[in-house]
């Protein structure tokens, strides 16, 4: 079983496209999306992202039902621990913050901090921007126009010289 899942894996990817993207995995997706909220539901995780905008930043293995998005965002977030000074008051700005993985790990450590997402993948961006999960707290997301052929392929920012 495990043989045919990789060949099935492999074959789609590299003869269809980014998965999240493909055209025969759209409504699969669509579908998983229930199963995985009532997964959610009953994890007490329906805060999470739906899986078809985890599977944006996480790949479409490992995720179901939301654990291994949170323990990934664990992880992240004892790295940060370990290798930075980062504590409660600390700003935070991440690139590349996806559907919010270490945001929604750092959204009860940062009790006076600031965390500000960016990302390229408007879909993500608009994921947390609308999850009430990070209302009233000091996060911010935004999403930043940059031409990019998987996750933004119309964007119109191309320029190196961008600030924020």
């Amino acid at each position: 079983m495990t043989n045919i899942k990789l060949i099935l894996k492999k074959t789609l990817k590299n003869n269809i496209g980014i998965s999240f993207n493909n055209p025969i995995i759209i409504p699969f997706l669509i579908i998983v999306d229930i199963f995985d909220a009532i997964i959610r539901f009953f994890n007490k995780t329906l805060y999470l992202p739906k899986y078809s905008i985890r599977v944006r930043s996480v790949g479409l293995t490992n995720h179901f039902g939301g654990k291994g998005f949170i323990k990934n965002g664990e992880k992240i977030l004892s790295m940060l621990n370990s290798n930075s000074n980062l504590n409660p008051n600390s700003n935070i700005i991440e690139i590349g913050c996806g559907c919010g993985r270490t945001a929604f790990q750092l959204r009860d450590y940062l009790t006076q901090g600031k965390y500000i997402g960016l990302d390229i993948d408007k879909k993500s961006i608009d994921a947390c921007i609308s999850n009430s999960y990070f209302y009233n707290f000091n996060f911010t997301f935004t999403h930043i126009n940059f031409l990019n052929d998987v996750y933004n392929p119309k964007g119109s920012i191309i320029d190196d010289n961008f600030s924020y």
